[in-house]
């Protein structure tokens, strides 16, 4: 039997990805992310940030707040 925990957090970690192939932006922040995903908290989206990072997501932390990016190849990931 499937846990329904991983169902859902995989789900997120998907509409986490959506929120960047929807922008024009290839830098978003933690709010941008938040805003783009109906029903979850801010604190929400960044904790599935974090447990993203290193893997599938880079980011930094700035005097404003986290950014976030997708790396790509060339770039590899920065995690400050």
């Amino acid at each position: 039997m499937s846990d329904p925990r991983e169902h859902v957090k995989k789900a997120r970690q998907q509409e986490i990805l959506e929120a960047f192939q929807d922008s024009n932006e290839p830098v978003l922040t933690t709010g941008e992310i938040s805003d783009r995903i109906e029903s979850v908290t801010q604190e929400t989206v960044l904790t599935y940030l974090r447990s993203m990072r290193g893997e599938r997501l880079s980011g930094k932390k700035t005097k404003q707040g986290w950014i976030w990016w997708v790396p790509t190849q060339e770039s590899g990931s920065s995690n400050e």
